[in-house]
């Protein structure tokens, strides 16, 4: 009786095992994400911007847009204008699990960049690739260290650079904030296709347009560019989320936080002028739509909610659906 008590246990703790290991293999296979690195070792207390992008969160939307059995095709020629060349469809089914960038402040006159990628690592050539793109040359507003990406880790790429802000906005800039003011580092949420967070204690938003216009030139009028400048020493910290809410609706949400010094008013005509050139310039002969609105939550926040729609059919023409 003894002997096959412990032959029963045995074999009880045999399919015990058995189990577990069935279920952590499940939970791998589904819950996992083998190579997701995430940005946070490159975060410092200098760290005043974070813009990252997933869009891997969208793998699922754009491999419905691309033709069946694309899969198994490697790329196709240049069929439309929303192309800038061939399209690599092996990696439209294997999207970045991220790229993000970092603005470090460096002295009242420059912030030093780093952009962040985080790849598959099922891709390859992913890399050679990235180099061989105009991604670095067209972010021509920072001087980077160098002209091709390095890799920091296996699935883990690196550019960084210094982004140098114009003189006259340095001075400008001291005249608004005359004293340095410690700030907590942004963080955005990590569960959205895009966010970006910015703490403005110093003037970062301002120091950043300047440098952007620098960099790009004017857009949307001088009035735009007039009333931003306006608005940036009302800011005390700007957020953006965006996330795909359904089929052709990209969903924006904004909330910018009142400055001590700030007035409302200044603000809402910054978000209002800004938001009319989009809608005006995404819609003129481009076949987009943006719309939405903001309001005042409490004296001292602004919350926004825009929807950009009508890019489904223009996705599905250029993966050659």
């Amino acid at each position: 009786m003894r002997l096959t008590a412990s032959r029963t246990s045995a074999a009880a703790g045999v399919v015990l095992i058995v189990l577990a290991a069935a279920c952590s293999t499940w939970c791998y296979l589904h819950f996992a994400t083998p190579g997701r690195v995430s940005h946070d070792a490159f975060l410092t207390r200098q760290t005043v911007l974070c813009l990252m992008a997933q869009p891997s969160r969208v793998q699922d939307y754009l491999s419905g847009l691309s033709p069946a059995g694309s899969r198994f095709v490697r790329d196709i020629p240049r069929l439309s204008s929303m192309q800038p060349g061939p399209i690599r469809l092996e990696w439209v089914h294997q999207l970045p699990y991220e790229f993000t960038i970092l603005l470090d402040e460096k002295g009242p006159d420059a912030f030093g960049v780093t952009l962040f990628v985080n790849d598959r690592p099922e891709r390859r050539g992913f890399q050679a690739a990235l180099d061989d793109s105009s991604l670095l040359s067209d972010l021509r507003v920072v001087q980077w260290d160098a002209p091709r990406f390095l890799r920091k880790q296996p699935q883990v790429l690196l550019a960084s650079g210094l982004l140098l802000v114009p003189g006259e906005a340095v001075e400008a800039a001291a005249a608004i904030w005359p004293e340095y003011t410690p700030f907590v580092s942004p963080e955005p949420p990590q569960k959205h296709l895009l966010a970006c967070s910015a703490d403005n204690a110093n003037g970062l938003l301002f120091k950043l347009h300047a440098a952007l216009l620098r960099a790009y030139g004017p857009w949307g009028g001088n009035d735009l560019h007039v009333s931003l400048n306006e608005a940036w020493p009302s800011i005390a910290v700007l957020s953006l989320q965006a996330d795909l809410q359904q089929d052709d609706d990209l969903v924006f949400d904004v909330k910018a936080t009142l400055s001590s010094q700030g007035t409302r008013e200044r603000v809402d005509a910054a978000v209002s002028a800004l938001s009319g050139r989009l809608s005006e310039f995404l819609g003129a002969g481009r076949g987009f739509t943006f719309s939405g609105n903001a309001q005042w939550t409490g004296a001292a926040t602004l919350h926004g909610r825009y929807h950009l729609s009508g890019f489904e059919a223009r996705l599905r023409r250029a993966l050659g659906g």
